[in-house]
């Protein structure tokens, strides 16, 4: 979760640099909290936005689909998942940006990342990472796919990543 959080930082800042060069009017902001909690409301909203009609049939898109609903009581699981030094790590990670994109800040603590803490929280993820592939798609693609990559030997890179793509829709 640590990690994952630069991409929110990352995406988020994009986000800032984007309205910055929008007129009023032109963007419509959604949490997915909302979305998932209130998807007609919300989903409603984004129709009046983008000029089109809503319908409740664009809700029952599990009906025709290999996709579920997303299940509402999943949004705030990490409050369940990480322990109070995690979320502290987080919060401090994310400083103001938390409260400025509208979001309530847990109550505990911060607690500021060192570099050793930073190194052994990245290592962490990548091994989390690497393990989720490896249980996922075998030792061979996923190792394959990331040295040809970084070689530039595109085609191999390809090659490997299809197969992955091909196991990772077998698992659909």
């Amino acid at each position: 979760v640590y990690c994952g959080v630069d991409h929110w930082i990352n995406t988020e800042a994009t986000w800032t640099a984007v309205q910055a060069r929008l007129n009023p009017g032109q963007a419509l902001e959604v949490h997915y909290e909302d979305l998932i909690r209130s998807p007609e409301q919300v989903l409603t909203r984004i129709c009046e936005f983008a000029g089109a009609d809503f319908a409740p049939s664009m809700l029952e898109y599990d009906q025709k689909t290999s996709y579920s609903k997303p299940d509402p009581r999943k949004v705030d699981q990490w409050r369940r998942k990480l322990t109070p030094r995690e979320i502290g790590l987080v919060e401090s990670k994310l400083g103001a940006s938390l409260t400025s994109r509208g979001y309530v800040p847990s109550g505990h603590p911060p607690v500021p990342s060192t570099k050793l803490t930073d190194l052994a929280l990245r290592l962490q993820s990548k091994q989390k990472v690497w393990g989720h592939r490896f249980a996922n798609f075998g030792l061979v693609d996923p190792i394959m796919e990331t040295l040809a990559r970084r070689m530039h030997l595109s085609s191999l890179a390809r090659s490997a990543q299809e197969r992955i793509e091909q196991k990772f829709i077998a698992r659909l």
